[in-house]
Order: structure tokens, then sequence, then C-alpha cells
């Protein structure tokens, strides 16, 4: 085997194409597949797709989600906590410092 020479003896087309008893239409139908496999891809790349887009609508969701709950947090970190008799942990620590005791934690 030279460097010109091909690794396997190639046939000739009409020699492939008697290989197979087949018309031209038989073999490219079955090269392409049935019409029933062809319609069943169909069926599974749309699923494919339609789970795709689920996905992609609750990942959207949870997103928006998440923002509004970090814009709440953000809300409730600017202004001063309540306690339940409605003073602020700022305004109970000015009170303790008054009777020498330490501050609260914020």
């Amino acid at each position: 085997k030279g460097p010109d020479s091909p690794a396997r003896a190639r046939r000739s087309r009409s020699a492939r194409r008697s290989r197979s008893p087949r018309s031209r239409s038989a073999r490219r139908a079955a090269k392409s597949g049935s019409s029933a496999s062809r319609e069943r891809r169909a069926k599974e790349r749309k699923a494919k797709k339609e789970e795709k887009h689920d996905k992609k609508a609750k990942k959207e969701k949870k997103e928006k989600k998440d923002a509004k709950r970090a814009g709440e947090e953000k809300k409730d970190a600017a202004k001063p906590k309540k306690d339940k008799d409605g003073l602020s942990v700022e305004e109970w620590n000015e009170i303790r410092k008054g009777m020498g005791l330490k501050p609260l934690k914020s």
C-alpha cells in the first residue's frame, strides 16, 4: 500500500446499487426512517420543546419571586425593626444606655 493508493478499494456506483435489490425510493425511505418513526420523533421534539419552555417559564417565575423577596428584605433593612411594644432596637439601646446596661444586638 503506497501513499497514493486508498486503504480500501471502492466499488463502483453501479456495483454498490446492484448490491441492494431495493428501489431508489425504498432506499431513500429507509434512510430517512419510516413515517411512523418520523411522527414519533416529531412528537418527541415537540414534547422536549414544551418541556424546555415550561422549565424556562418556571425559572423566570422563580427569579421574579426571588427579586421581589430581595426587594422586600432591602426595604425591611432600611427602616428600624419594631418590637412588640413599638420601640426599635436603637430606641431600646438609648434606654438601656441611660440605665447603664449593654446595648442590644441589631
